[in-house]
């Protein structure tokens, strides 16, 4: 994809201070767009941000703490201002912690759903109205293979991804006549940056073939991987494409479950 996709476009990630977020956010900044960072973690943001300005790409933070009431919709009104246009919004942030079914309380769920869910709705409407303004953009939305599997993760967790994927379709039908294209990103198991060492360690063997045996392709997947595909849905060659999901785990999700033990006890032969 050519270095210059996005020069000029006004790019907002939230939760890009770290992570999948920082990564889909150097993604664009490289290709040239006016990347802002919206995160809570300040701190973590305004290094990231100077990283990518000091190597000569256009990246700015924007602090925001998204579970507050009307931060969303105050974010993009502050983008539009210091920009003038919002073309691409990244939905990536998320809060909550991982509970049990049992131990999930009103607190733990409201805070999740209040980032998750309910942030990325509210910021999506605002930018939505500047967009129909200009008669086009594009809004990214970060899911979950966890819409249709159940892990670990908290129950709101589910709930908040599960209800991202049809605000997803929703606004792609409502903004379709405005050119507004409107996607979801769903990462499987994402070993991300912070974790690499540990993941690949000595002593991480044993999960780590697990992990491997249960995907179709033979490695795990990268916070890059999901970049690349929040990427390749915001650039020209996805011009036809809304209201979609693509599902980046390498596979992990279409094998049958007996299937999956024969071809990890094959691959120990």
């Amino acid at each position: 994809m050519p270095e210059h996709e996005f020069k000029g476009q006004v790019v907002l990630v939230t939760g890009g201070a770290r992570g999948i977020g920082l990564t889909i956010a150097q993604s664009f900044a490289r290709r040239q767009a006016r990347t802002v960072i919206a995160d809570i973690d300040a701190e973590s943001g305004r290094r990231s941000a100077a990283v990518l300005t000091e190597s000569g790409y256009d990246c700015s933070l924007l602090p925001v703490n998204l579970s507050q009431a009307g931060a969303p919709q105050r974010m993009i009104k502050d983008v539009v201002k210091q920009h003038g246009r919002i073309d691409i919004l990244v939905n990536n942030a998320r809060s909550g912690s991982r509970v049990t079914a049992l131990a999930e309380d009103e607190s733990s769920w409201h805070e999740t759903m209040s980032v998750t869910l309910q942030a990325a709705f509210f910021a999506s409407q605002e930018a939505i109205r500047h967009m129909m303004r200009e008669q086009g953009g594009l809004i990214i939305n970060i899911g979950s293979i966890l819409t249709s599997f159940i892990s670990t993760e908290s129950p709101s967790y589910h709930a908040a991804k599960a209800g991202l994927l049809q605000i997803t379709r929703y606004f792609a039908v409502f903004g379709g006549k405005h050119n507004i294209r409107v996607n979801i990103v769903s990462p499987g198991f994402i070993v991300q940056e912070e974790h690499t060492e540990r993941f690949y360690g000595a002593d991480n063997a044993a999960y780590r073939n697990r992990a491997e045996d249960a995907h179709a392709l033979p490695r795990i997947g990268t916070a890059q991987d999901v970049a690349a595909a929040v990427v390749f849905l915001a650039s020209g060659a996805a011009d036809f494409i809304t209201g979609q999901e693509i599902v980046v785990d390498g596979g992990l999700t279409i094998q049958e479950q007996s299937s999956l033990i024969l071809r990890a006890s094959a691959r120990h032969e």
